[in-house]
């Protein structure tokens, strides 16, 4: 788990709430969830925009 928290923390080098979002994620778990769960955070909090 730690090298998920450190791995997400590095792509929210800079963002001013990282610290809040990374007390939000769930990084426990099988890494196909964690990274959904991650991408649908983001996405919901506007860091990630998905085109299709």
């Amino acid at each position: 788990m730690r090298d998920r928290r450190r791995l997400v923390a590095g792509a929210l080098q800079g963002v001013a709430q990282a610290a809040i979002i990374l007390s939000r994620l769930d990084l426990d778990g099988v890494p196909m969830g964690v990274s959904v769960e991650v991408v649908r955070f983001l996405a919901q909090c506007g860091y990630l925009h998905c085109w299709h």
